[in-house]
């Protein structure tokens, strides 16, 4: 459900791609994240028939202007894991906070795999 504010100069609809898309930008840039999962087979399915998934392995739940976050993340071997984990959930809350206005209430981190280069 995309979130709606109003003020005196008009109406802003920020939709949950939208969120989606500055959360995974986001947790690619911090130290030790490799890249974004996908959430399920059915994900990977949908990806395969859009041209654009790059906000795959995030899922948004936005009510009432607050948004809550799911992500899914590729980890890189030997890094410690807790820590990139709140380094994510600390960087993607600022940043969906500053760039959307809308209050972040959580931040779920799932380490889905290690990827070993």
């Amino acid at each position: 459900m995309p979130i709606k504010t109003e003020n005196v100069y008009g109406g802003i609809v920020i939709a949950d791609e939208v969120i989606a898309k500055i959360a995974a930008t986001e947790a690619t840039h911090c130290v030790g994240v490799v890249g974004m999962a996908f959430r399920s087979k059915a994900d990977q399915l949908a990806a395969l028939l859009k041209k654009d998934s790059s906000s795959k392995g995030v899922h948004v739940t936005s009510t009432g202007g607050e948004v809550y976050l799911a992500l899914h993340v590729i980890a890189e071997y030997g890094v410690n894991l807790s820590a990139i984990s709140k380094n994510i959930i600390e960087n993607v809350k600022y940043a969906v906070e500053s760039m959307t206005g809308c209050k972040v209430k959580k931040v779920e981190v799932s380490v889905e795999g290690v990827r070993v280069d």
